[in-house]
């Protein structure tokens, strides 16, 4: 068998030189601590949801839908 052989490489930091950057930085950080926590809820709830099912719940929102669809 071939034996793998891994090497690793020292990436350099972020720079974030504006706000916006820092921002999203921090958003990003919040969104990988959730879905760590929750992420399995979210993918069973997504699993269970049928998209015919899904459709009644896109009536009241800025949708179209295609031909496929309707």
């Amino acid at each position: 068998m071939f034996q793998q052989i891994i090497t690793t490489t020292e990436v350099p930091p972020l720079l974030l030189e504006r706000i916006g950057e820092v921002q999203r930085f921090l958003e990003a950080m919040k969104r990988k601590e959730l879905r760590a926590a929750f992420g399995e809820h979210f993918d069973n709830a997504r699993t269970r949801m049928l998209v015919v099912d899904g459709l009644e719940l896109l009536r009241n929102e800025r949708v179209v839908l295609g031909n496929e669809l309707t």
